[in-house]
């Protein structure tokens, strides 16, 4: 995986769409040809990541399906009443449809066959994990992100992913790779809680995965206000607004939102993980 540090840092008042150059790119491995979408900076030439300057709300905190009980993911729901997560909601919604258009131009490339969008939305063969939802219970719609959290295929714990958590001020990393797997998780869903506000640095990807592709954010790190006894570690990839301390910037209180996730949803997120997947970037 790309080193974050070697990646261009949005956050979510930086972010525009049109900064983004989408590209197709094949190697060779082997026998095997591989074909790779690529998010990349225009200005820089790097790999992109969002960082969250301002907490941000999961209604559901980290959850996993019954179906992948070892795959989680944690949903972030954007406030019409927050004009920078408002306008980041609206750049990765332009963002998806930017792709989508490349996934059409080089359908053959990809798909090994030509593929109008009406093809490609219709037949399933393009899913997004950004996109608003409609609660069951009260028939609000909620402008929503499924960030995953990647799991490594011997093990199945957390991998390329650090956790960290905030008590009066102070910072600590969790340390997950010591843990067992059942721990692991365990510390993951109770640190990231239904109904709570934490700060994250995830990645946008393109995955290509039997014959479909979707737009899929993975986790890199997340910062959570809930206390730890872990020993203090690496904040590497945290910065603020201003250049001042991460210290200073204090958790709100969260809106309350219906919980309500659907079936369809976590179906939808989980379906192109049951093989956990690498970096889906070609690696120079």
């Amino acid at each position: 995986m790309t080193s974050l540090k070697d990646r261009t840092k949005f956050s979510t008042s930086s972010f525009d769409a049109d900064k983004i150059k989408i590209e197709t790119k094949e190697k060779v491995n082997g026998k095997e040809k591989l074909i790779y979408v690529n998010l990349i900076d225009k200005d820089s030439g790097k790999y992109i990541a969002f960082e969250t300057l301002e907490p941000l709300f999961t209604p559901f905190g980290a959850t996993s399906s019954k179906e992948y009980p070892d795959s989680y993911s944690i949903t972030f729901s954007f406030r019409d009443s927050n004009e920078k997560e408002s306008n980041f909601f609206q750049q990765l919604m332009l963002l998806k449809e930017k792709i989508i258009d490349h996934i059409e131009k080089d359908s053959k490339t990809i798909f090994k066959k030509k593929m109008t969008r009406e093809v490609m939305l219709t037949a399933d063969k393009f899913k997004s994990a950004v996109g608003t939802s409609v609660s069951k219970t009260n028939g609000n719609s909620y402008n929503q992100i499924a960030v995953k959290i990647s799991t490594s295929r011997e093990e199945n714990k957390p991998q390329n992913f650090d956790l960290f958590t905030m008590k009066d001020k102070k910072i600590k990393q969790i340390n997950l790779s010591s843990m067992s797997k059942v721990d692991a998780w365990n510390k993951v869903k109770n640190t990231i809680q239904p109904y709570s506000e934490v700060r994250a640095v995830f990645i946008p990807m393109v995955d290509l995965r039997n014959g479909n592709a979707k737009f899929t954010f993975n986790a890199l790190q997340v910062l959570a206000d809930e206390p730890t006894e872990n020993e203090p570690g690496s904040v590497f990839g945290f910065t603020c607004a201003g250049g001042e301390s991460f210290d200073n910037n204090a958790s709100k209180e969260p809106e309350s939102q219906d919980a309500e996730q659907s079936a369809e949803d976590t179906e939808d997120e989980e379906e192109i993980e049951e093989e956990e997947d690498e970096d889906e970037e070609e690696e120079d």
